[in-house]
């Protein structure tokens, strides 16, 4: 065993309130604020959370941590960091008036990064990945979840897939890695939409054995692919063990909450569109309702109805939509100001939702998401603008934290 004690914190928020509540109904008390001076000591072999508590004698490893306060790892549960190119210029014409569906059908959108995918080799395609990776570790992310869906063809998404994978189990990428097959993204030319359903699900028992996919996704919208045609291929996934994470209701009201809550799905994504219907679902359900800001912002669309969700009792992440043609976004900061700004959330909400919601949309959240024993060593660690932080009560700290956009002095994954 080797053990690291990080010393003389100011304080540590380990969301033990919020884990009681299932992440419901997030308080400022629930985040669990814990005054210093305390340790946090780390097991730096297994990458596990042994204790946190007062100062004592302990290990030969130790860092200084006066002035920090401790946080969770932040986790953002909805990303398509995987790509090549860029689109800026779409989001010129959007702003000059063309919508979303006009530039798909111009060539842009989603078929102009399968485009750049095919065009880029794999060496290429890693090497913007981790680049991307290492910008959202430094500023606070941890966990990052990465969706296929930019392949278009069968081989195509399969290599998307094993790319994410090196990522994933390379020991020196900068993040944890969660994977999705988003095999309904974008319906490619000269294809029937059945077809195309048929090829993604033959590929399922590929992805199951060859464990390439933490969950699937699909992509249910006008214009896109039907819900009908997305619940097929979400009920094939099932029956082999992978979950769903679902683009739902986000351009149109599409009842997609209420046709996959029953399905077991980890969480409905975007909701824009969402029907009183579905909140109802959520708030008798497991399900994540993952809310992605910053697609509104640069698509200019309404907000999701987040209090409504929130006041109903559903569980509740954000996350970023970081993609090259609609949320171009690597932090969660921007997700953070905007939930507070547009969606109404108090810092409790923020936190929660970037910590023990977003890692039960990924399934962990009897791993990650808390500081406490026997979870993972995913920390930040925050220098606070005030002067005294021993003075501030843990909300003002987490309001400080996120008005104030920081980013960590320090973070340890699994301790490293």
């Amino acid at each position: 065993m080797s053990l690291l004690r990080i010393k003389n914190l100011s304080g540590a928020f380990t969301s033990e309130g919020l884990a009681k509540k299932s992440g419901r109904h997030p308080k400022s008390e629930d985040c669990g604020f814990v005054q210093g001076p305390l340790d946090i000591v780390i097991d730096t072999e297994c990458g596990k959370i042994l204790s946190l508590g007062k100062p004592a004698p302990g290990p030969e490893r130790e860092l200084d941590g006066r002035g920090l306060v401790a946080t969770p790892g932040f986790i953002d549960s909805h990303t398509h960091a995987l790509f090549s190119g860029t689109r800026a210029r779409e989001y010129f014409m959007r702003w000059s008036g063309k919508s979303y569906r006009e530039i798909s059908d111009q060539g842009g959108g989603i078929h102009n990064t399968f485009r750049s995918i095919r065009e880029t080799r794999d060496d290429v395609l890693l090497g913007d990945l981790y680049r991307r990776l290492s910008l959202m570790r430094q500023k606070g992310t941890l966990c990052v979840e990465i969706k296929s869906g930019y392949g278009g063809t069968p081989q195509d998404e399969l290599r998307c897939l094993r790319l994410i994978k090196r990522a994933k189990e390379d020991p020196l990428c900068p993040v944890r890695v969660r994977s999705s097959f988003l095999a309904l993204h974008a319906l490619p030319k000269d294809i029937s939409e059945s077809q195309y359903v048929d090829q993604m699900i033959s590929l399922l028992p590929v992805v199951a054995q060859e464990k390439l996919a933490d969950h699937v996704d699909a992509f249910p919208e006008q214009g896109f692919f039907s819900l009908k045609e997305s619940l097929r291929f979400l009920g094939e996934a099932l029956k082999l063990g992978l979950r769903s994470k679902v683009h739902a209701d986000e351009l149109t009201p599409m009842a997609c909450v209420e046709g996959v809550v029953p399905l077991s799905s980890l969480s409905v994504d975007h909701l824009q569109k969402i029907s009183a219907t579905g909140i109802e679902a959520l708030r008798n359900s497991s399900t994540v309702a993952t809310f992605l800001p910053t697609t509104s912002f640069f698509l200019d669309l309404d907000y999701a109805p987040a209090r409504r969700v929130i006041d109903a009792g559903a569980r509740v992440a954000l996350a970023s939509d970081y993609n090259p043609g609609t949320s171009p976004e690597a932090g969660l900061q921007l997700t953070a100001l905007l939930a507070a700004s547009r969606m109404k959330l108090s810092a409790a909400e923020i936190f929660a939702a970037l910590t023990i919601n977003a890692a039960a949309s990924l399934g962990l959240d009897g791993n990650m998401g808390r500081i406490s024993a026997g979870f993972d060593a995913d920390l930040n660690f925050w220098k606070l603008c005030s002067s005294d932080s021993t003075s501030q009560t843990g909300q003002e700290l987490l309001e400080e934290i996120f008005v104030d956009s920081l980013t960590p002095a320090l973070t340890l994954r699994g301790g490293k």
